[in-house]
């Protein structure tokens, strides 16, 4: 009798799919695929975005520019607690392990990056107040180094697919 109900429950389970393989919904807090939120207006942020992709062989980032619905709902399954509008104008990075801004952002991105860029993450030892200081230092000068980005920058290839579109990011509710 017992192995009967042993053969009756392999049966049953024999065509579920685990949970593992089931892939994520991209942008979604259960995406293992971290997201990237940058400056749009920025032509330092998008030519960064633009390297990042090329580094990125594998794919395993996404992007979403600051003034997007995708970047909002993004934030908000990273955090609920965060608030949106405190967030910095440059860059983001949404990870399970929450939501990344200014240096830490930078150098949790870099592990992400093919070789030799995830050796930047040892940067991670220095002091976030003096990493963030000299991160600021460039944040608010990039406008004024690199200008502004044009309105109708054409994504490279690689880089559209992997934009997020609010449409396809499940509301934090």
């Amino acid at each position: 009798m017992w192995f009967a109900a042993c053969e009756t429950t392999a049966r049953i389970f024999a065509n579920v799919v685990p949970l593992a393989q089931i892939p994520p919904v991209r942008g979604h807090v259960n995406d293992p695929r971290p997201v990237v939120l940058f400056d749009g207006d920025c032509a330092f942020c998008n030519a960064t975005v633009r390297w990042t992709v090329k580094r990125d062989p594998l794919a395993r980032l996404s992007f979403a520019p600051l003034a997007s619905d995708a970047a909002r709902r993004v934030v908000a399954l990273g955090d609920p607690a965060r608030d949106f509008d405190s967030l910095p104008d440059a860059i983001v990075l949404v990870d399970r392990a929450g939501v990344h801004t200014a240096s830490t952002a930078v150098l949790r991105l870099a592990r992400h990056l093919r070789f030799p860029w995830p050796a930047l993450a040892v940067a991670l030892l220095v002091p976030r107040p003096l990493r963030d200081a000299a991160y600021q230092v460039f944040a608010r000068n990039r406008r004024r180094w690199f200008g502004r980005a044009d309105a109708c920058e054409i994504p490279p290839p690689g880089l559209a697919a992997r934009m997020l579109e609010a449409d396809k990011v499940p509301r934090g509710e």
